[in-house]
C-alpha cells in the first residue's frame, strides 16, 4: 500500500462528503423545479379546458345566430322586410 494513502484519506472523505451534499442540493432543486412545472402545467391545462368549453359555446351561439330561418325571421319582424313580388334586372 502507498504510504501517502493515510495522509490523503481525510481529504478524500471530505471530497466525497462535498460531492454527496452537492448531489443532494441538485436533487432538491430538480424536485422543486419539477413541482413548479407540474403546477404550471395543471393551471394551463385547466385554462385550456375552460377555453375549449367557451369555444364550443361560441360556435353554438354563432350557429344559432346565423341560421337562415332566424335571419329571415328577424328581417321580417324588425325591419318589416318582405319578399319581392316582381323582380326587375337593370342593364347598364
Amino acid at each position: 500500500m502507498n504510504p501517502c494513502w493515510p495522509h490523503w484519506r481525510p481529504w478524500l472523505a471530505l471530497l466525497l462528503w462535498l460531492l454527496v451534499m452537492i448531489s443532494a442540493a441538485v436533487q432538491v432543486a430538480q424536485v422543486h423545479q419539477h413541482r413548479s412545472l407540474l403546477s404550471q402545467w395543471q393551471q394551463l391545462d385547466s385554462q385550456r379546458l375552460r377555453l375549449m368549453q367557451e369555444h364550443t359555446r361560441l360556435l353554438l351561439e354563432i350557429s344559432t345566430l346565423t341560421a337562415h330561418g332566424r335571419i329571415d325571421q328577424r328581417a321580417r319582424k324588425q325591419l318589416n322586410m318582405t319578399e319581392a313580388n316582381d323582380i326587375q334586372v337593370l342593364q347598364p
